[in-house]
């Protein structure tokens, strides 16, 4: 039996996208004022960078416009997630963002963010809220379809996982004529695993459930089923599950990558 992919948020929502390219994702912390307004700050996000943090006092509506002009120009499409929740990514990515160096934020940009509350604990992503079905092993094997969901479809390995995958694949290369071909798959295979960190394959995770919650409220049930089996799987991976570029949709990324560079440089 199939099971349902829903998600209640209790309360005024607050939002997230998709993953777009390069990492890039929206945070639209909302509050619900006693005016009837809502006061919402948005971040926009790249893996460990705040490239923007914003605020505005705005209604329900003119938020849905804006959320149209995220999808029709990024290929973004937000769903609605708890406030806590949401809090608690800004105040990660914040964080990561401090410890990669990058210059700090201006003083009004820091100010907005130190004036949200932030939880005491990292709350669950919501869409655990969906339960794993009982055929995500299949779902697995097709996942390499997710990528051709309109929203995913810019996904790419972070530049640092191409980097590394294509100088570990390179070192392994030795056999030349027939063997070249399968010597070629098995090192980008290896190369795969290796990047695949725990870190890495969490951030993954984290891409793929967020990804589920985007399907889930745009009338997509079934990718987010696929979406969160595919997130599991990248969670097992390593700790006696299926190797990472087992995973389709992963292997799928750096091949995709690679046929795109090969395009380029002819």
């Amino acid at each position: 039996m199939t099971a349902l992919a829903r998600v209640s948020v209790e309360g005024e929502p607050s939002y997230l996208s998709s993953s777009g390219t390069g990492g890039l994702t929206v945070f639209c912390h909302v509050t619900l004022l006693r005016s009837g307004a809502l006061d919402v700050v948005t971040a926009v996000t790249s893996r460990d960078e705040l490239a923007q943090v914003g605020r505005e006092e705005t209604s329900r509506s003119k938020l849905r416009a804006e959320f149209e002009v995220y999808t029709k120009q990024f290929g973004l499409r937000m769903a609605p997630a708890p406030t806590a929740y949401v809090a608690w990514r800004i105040a990660r990515t914040a964080e990561a963002h401090a410890a990669a160096g990058r210059p700090p934020l201006a003083e009004g940009p820091a100010r907005t963010l130190a004036a949200l509350t932030y939880p005491d604990h990292a709350p669950a992503h919501p869409a655990y809220a969906i339960a794993t079905p009982d055929d995500a092993p299949r779902r697995v094997a097709h996942s390499l379809e997710l990528l051709a969901e309109p929203e995913l479809h810019a996904w790419l390995p972070p530049p640092a996982g191409v980097e590394r995958v294509m100088k570990r694949a390179g070192a392994l290369i030795e056999p030349a004529g027939a063997d070249r071909e399968a010597a070629v798959l098995a090192a980008l295979h290896a190369a795969i695993d290796e990047f695949y960190t725990l870190d890495e394959r969490a951030a993954l995770a984290m891409q793929l459930r967020d990804a589920a919650l985007m399907f889930a409220s745009s009338r997509r049930p079934e990718r987010a089923l696929d979406a969160v089996s595919v997130a599991d799987a990248v969670d097992a991976a390593g700790e006696g599950g299926a190797t990472m570029h087992a995973v389709p949709l992963v292997f799928g990324l750096f091949y995709k990558f690679a046929r795109a560079a090969r395009r380029q440089a002819t």
